[in-house]
């Protein structure tokens, strides 16, 4: 598997599932290429990732499959937000930070991914790791209830029955 344009791609090596990416920078890459192949390196740093925490064709590694999905994260896998986004809200592999939790749910619930529009709706009730906005919640509940979230339409019932952040009918 060869980039043969990429003079900074330095390599990539495939063993038994696990493949190891050394300097993925495509400064040199024409425009057709870059976007192969950081659309091809994307879906690995995720795959990667979900092996280490699943422990597919490798040990489980909760800390590298952290690592891998952050990179993942990093360039708008929306999945992988959401998975890194629970890692750090557990403490699953890296330090608890519902913070940052907070931003990498937020990020992947205003792009529509539904389960991070329920943990985002959620923190934002509770105020996890985040102010108490009940208008906010029901706002996010009601996107991922319209998106065939079943718990995101509890939630949005819920907030309706009680009045949390709508008036109450």
């Amino acid at each position: 598997y060869a980039f043969n344009n990429c003079t900074s791609l330095e390599r990539v090596i495939f063993e038994n599932n696990y493949c190891q990416i050394d300097n993925s920078s495509f400064s040199n890459c024409t425009s057709l290429v870059k976007i192969t192949a950081n659309n091809q390196i994307l879906m690995l740093f995720y795959q990667i990732g979900h092996n280490f925490y699943k422990g597919i064709g490798v040990t489980i590694n909760k800390q590298e499959a952290c690592r891998y999905f952050k990179l993942a994260a990093d360039n708008e896998c929306l999945e992988a937000m959401y998975i890194y986004g629970n890692m750090l809200y557990n403490g699953n592999g890296v330090q608890i930070n519902k913070a940052e939790s907070n931003r990498y749910y937020k990020i992947a619930a205003d792009s529509g991914y539904t389960d991070a529009i329920l943990a985002y709706g959620i923190n934002l009730q509770y105020g996890n790791g985040v102010q108490v906005n009940k208008t906010e919640s029901t706002r996010y509940f009601k996107n991922g209830a319209e998106n065939g979230n079943k718990d995101s339409m509890f939630y949005y019932g819920y907030n309706l029955d009680k009045g949390n952040g709508v008036r109450k009918i």
